[in-house]
């Protein structure tokens, strides 16, 4: 296995060390204009760190991000206008606003499309640590109905647009975006809930994205994983199993506290977020499949637009039922043994 080196130059460091100094300005922020504050400095880095002596494809991601999240400051700054006045307005608009800056569902019209042309190590940067502000933000915003309603459809949403990707990054793209609608929920229940989902998502998306910047830009690009080590194929295959939920890896256990605790509060959402959460692991079982047994040399996952055939459907239909009899069955058992 070949690995390649970073190339980052001092002002990549500088506006790395910019980024994280927003975040911590942002969740330390006592009023919302100091969490304002910190995600214009949070997005400027990011927006440098993306456009300074990089490739023309990532300067236009960079573009496309400063864009969106110009819209949501704007909505953000207007809320923050309105509270002394109307309240649950400018609190919704702060929701918007917020909502917009993460990407989250209906307003993901840019997410997809930045991620698309990042490298692993950016696309790494905004899958993580550009939602720590909104989501901490969001998890203010005490609106439990609407959040649920959102994260719900999201991950229906996001599930099965993302069985259609062609690409890796457009899987992860919409992965990401069922992450968040889990966190979003998390966030609405407890901040230590949320941190500790969100802890668990930058390990996994750490080990992925070291995993694909580090190895042969050849494997990255047309997945030749029949070169790689057994070692390196079985923990790949398990951080995209983990990254996609499947009990009992890592990735499960966040999952799991968030329906633990919500599950008295809205059992419907928590249903559909289940099934959309099984329809993500689908296609993540779909690609490791692809991995795992062969088709590394022709590129048909790639070239036939992850169409999931007969054997996905029915890992679909089998994780669907499984997850649901889990859940159920350990369900139960809590309940009887608290009741």
């Amino acid at each position: 296995m070949r690995f390649r080196s970073v190339g980052w130059e001092p002002w990549c460091v500088f506006f790395v060390v910019a980024m994280v100094v927003g975040v911590l300005i942002g969740i330390s922020g006592s009023n919302w204009f100091m969490v304002w504050f910190g995600l214009e400095l949070n997005t400027l880095a990011f927006v440098s760190f993306l456009g300074v002596g990089r490739g023309l494809v990532i300067s236009e991601s960079a573009i496309k991000y400063f864009v969106a999240q110009c819209v949501g400051s704007s909505f953000l700054l207007y809320g923050i206008s309105l509270l002394g006045v109307e309240r649950w307005v400018g609190c919704y608009f702060l929701t918007v606003g917020f909502l917009i800056k993460a990407g989250v569902p209906p307003f993901h019209f840019w997410y997809p499309s930045v991620l698309s042309g990042l490298d692993w190590f950016s696309f790494f940067f905004l899958s993580t640590l550009q939602k720590v502000v909104p989501l901490g933000g969001l998890s203010q915003m005490k609106v439990f109905g609407l959040i649920c309603v959102l994260a719900a459809v999201g991950m229906l949403f996001s599930g099965f647009v993302g069985l259609k990707q062609g690409s890796v990054r457009g899987m992860f793209a919409y992965s990401s975006i069922g992450h968040m609608c889990w966190m979003l929920v998390a966030g609405q229940i407890s901040l230590e809930l949320l941190w500790c989902y969100l802890i668990f998502y930058i390990f996994l998306m750490s080990c992925v994205s070291y995993f694909l910047f580090f190895s042969d830009p050849w494997f990255v690009c047309s997945l030749g994983f029949s070169n790689l080590e057994v070692f390196s194929r079985v923990s790949f295959v398990i951080l995209m199993l983990s990254l996609g939920g499947l009990p009992p890896l890592i990735g499960f256990i966040p999952k799991w506290l968030v329906v633990m605790e919500v599950v008295c509060f809205s059992p419907l959402s928590v249903g559909v977020m289940v099934v959309g959460s099984a329809v993500h692991l689908a296609y993540y079982i779909n690609f490791c499949l692809f991995l795992m047994l062969g088709c590394s040399s022709s590129g048909k996952w790639l070239a036939g637009g992850g169409e999931v055939n007969m054997v996905g459907f029915f890992w679909l239909v089998g994780t669907c039922m499984g997850m649901l009899q889990f859940l159920g069955t350990v369900w139960l058992g809590v309940g009887s043994f608290i009741y």
